[in-house]
């Protein structure tokens, strides 16, 4: 059986996702509450948001993505270091 490793593409999909569905569920109960539609500013506005919480999500991924390259070169250096009797022990 194949082992599937997650990529942070597609944790940022699932994510990405899960906003919307939370979303949509969050006006859905208002639209059956409300006779009138929505004015189209509301519209823009929600579209707003939805734009900079995407572009959030983009900029806590690259953080996320750049602080797990550093540990994996850190653990590289001290495989390394480990492998040439520079472990350290005290």
């Amino acid at each position: 059986m194949k082992s599937v490793r997650s990529s942070p593409s597609l944790a940022f999909a699932i994510l990405a996702a899960i906003a919307l569905l939370l979303v949509a569920l969050s006006i859905a109960p208002r639209a059956h509450t409300q006779m009138a539609a929505p004015a189209p500013q509301a519209y823009d506005q929600i579209v707003a948001q939805l734009k900079q919480q995407q572009e959030m999500m983009v900029a806590n991924q690259a953080k996320m993505d750049e602080q797990i390259s550093n540990i994996k070169e850190e653990m590289r250096l001290i495989r390394i270091f480990s492998k040439r009797g520079g472990g350290g022990g005290g």
